[in-house]
Parts: C-alpha cells; structure tokens; sequence
C-alpha cells in the first residue's frame, strides 16, 4: 500500500510497503506524480513485472565510483571538506576501491583496516572508516541504492588519548622571540582564548570589539556561532596589529599559519608542538586557575558537549585540592 508525506512545502514522498519486496519510495515536487508513480509501480507488483532497478545501478558501481559521486555532490558542502577529500583519496588509492558496491563485505574493510593500522594512527583509521560509512549510507538514503553498509558493521580500532602536549619552561618565550608581529599576536590569542586556529584565521575586524572585549565567531568546526571573550592581554595583542575597517584581523590563511609555525618552531629549537596545542594549553591553564566552572570552560572553548571537557576537570579538582589544604 502507498502512502504520502509531504516534506515541507514543495516536496511529497511517495512510499510502498508490500509483503514480499523491499520498501519503495521516491520524493516529488506534485502530489499527483507521487501517485502516478506509486501506481505504476503497483501495477507492475501485481502483475509480477515488478524488477528492483537498484540492484543494476549498485551492481555497475564500484568503491571508487561511489566516493567519487561523494566528494562531488557531499564533501563540498561540509565543514572540514579538505580533511574528507584527504581521506576519500586514500579510499580511492586502496584496494577497496575496485570492488563493486554491492560486492563490497565486511571482510574487505577489515583488511583494509589491519593494513592501515601498520602505517597510521587509530583515530585516523577511524575517521576513514567513518567516511568510507557516511558515503554508503549517503548512496542508501538519498540514491535509493539497495547495498548494505558493510562499514558500519566493522569494529573501528579504539580512539587514542588526545593530544596532552603542554608548552614546557622556556617554550613560551623561545616562541614569541621567533614570531613576526602578525603570528606573535596569532600565538598569544590563541593562549589567551583557546579559539582554534581556523577560527582565528577567518576573524574578521567587523567582529571584534576591543572596548567590550568580545570577538564574534560565525565560522566555527562545530558550525554554530560563538562569542569568545577576550583577556587584556588578547586585547593587547590585537592592538598591536594593523587596524582596518573590515577583513582578516591577522591577515593569515590557516594553511600559511601552519607552515609559519611549524618553521617558528623549529627557529627556536621547539619539538613536537603543533598550533592546535595552543588550544590545548589555553584550556588547560583556564581550568587551572579554577575560576570557571565547566559551562564556562565550554562557553569560552566552544566545546559542544561536555563529555570533550573531561580531561580538564581533573586540572580544576587538583586546585581547589590545593585550596582545601
């Protein structure tokens, strides 16, 4: 029997559930196209002329064709689509990729997985898996493509602890002395607010508003906007460059920044920090003055659940420790 949604205002899905064949929908701009196809179909149940046409198209697709049509028509439009085509590249460029989609087990990525593992790290192997799972489901949900999803059926390798960098005695000072004038200022906002470095790179003067001390963030990771507010020393900092009406207030692209730190770095005899963290650091001090509580921490941090704070609390339960006596 048929049924029919609408979606929204311009859109009706047409639906078919009958014992003995898998569900069948299909969304239209017109109600009366939906019916005309539900009928259609129906008849053709009935008269047992009925064929999955899903099968074919999911039979002539390989991996690589999918992820393809994935990173054309999807990764465009998310957050961290650089990362995503990264990770759809090594997809492409493994032996998963000749398989057919509807041949593909979980087997396959299994000994994808295992091969991985010896060359990367856990989360990385994890966030290939979870891509490789999004573009299957993406082919099920929205090209009606009847294959199951063999990623998500597979057991990812547990994630590792997060980075626990921390700047050591002296790294501080030996960074600031390398810096030019613009990532000086870069550095030291990014220890006073915790912001991430994309977020710093996309601020824009139009948004900071050094008398109230607050900075505007509308193109944040988790893509909702944030207020950051800003210490005497990130005020400082800002101060020191340039001032415009509008635009860049560091007048770097993330990509530059990355590169400029990491030869900063290596100017002043600094090993293993990465601009990230920064942000790790800022936090970490934060929780140890013990002012904040936890919604603070997130507020400021721009963390979306709490559980991403945890690593911090045990820094503020050290304090008020100390302040116990």
């Amino acid at each position: 029997m048929a049924t029919f949604v609408q979606r929204g205002d311009l859109q009706w899905q047409a639906k078919i559930r009958r014992r003995g064949y898998p569900i069948q929908s299909k969304t239209f701009e017109l109600k009366s196209d939906a019916e005309r196809w539900a009928r259609k179909i129906e008849r053709e149940m009935d008269a047992g002329a009925w064929r999955d046409t899903r099968k074919s198209v999911v039979g002539a697709l390989s991996v690589k064709d999918l992820l393809e049509k994935y990173q054309a028509e999807v990764t465009p439009k998310k957050k961290g689509s650089d990362q995503e085509k990264f990770r759809l590249r090594v997809l492409a460029n493994s032996r998963l990729a000749a398989i057919g989609l509807d041949k593909l087990r979980v087997v396959d990525i299994v000994e994808f997985r295992n091969s991985r593992l010896k060359t990367v790290k856990a989360n990385t192997v994890r966030n290939d898996i979870n891509t490789l799972s999004a573009a299957i489901e993406w082919a099920r949900s929205e090209l009606q493509l009847g294959v199951d999803n063999a990623a998500a059926q597979v057991k990812k390798p547990s994630p590792g602890r997060g980075r626990d960098r921390r700047l050591q005695d002296g790294e501080e000072k030996a960074l600031l002395a390398e810096c030019s004038p613009a990532m000086r200022a870069l550095v030291l906002v990014a220890l006073e607010t915790g912001m991430r470095l994309g977020e710093l790179c996309a601020l824009d003067w139009l948004h900071v508003d050094l008398e109230k001390r607050t900075a505007r963030l509308l193109d944040t990771k988790n893509g909702d906007g944030r207020g950051v507010p800003l210490s005497s020393a990130a005020v400082s900092a800002i101060k020191s460059l340039p001032k415009a009406k509008a635009g860049p207030v560091f007048g770097i692209a993330a990509r530059s920044a990355t590169v400029m730190f990491s030869r900063t770095c290596k100017r002043a005899g600094i090993e293993g920090l990465r601009f990230h963290d920064l942000r790790h650091e800022a936090m970490s001090r934060l929780a140890e003055r013990g002012d904040f509580n936890v919604l603070e921490l997130a507020a400021i941090s721009g963390h979306k659940t709490l559980a991403m704070l945890k690593r911090y609390t045990h820094l503020q339960a050290e304090k008020l420790a100390a302040k116990l006596g």
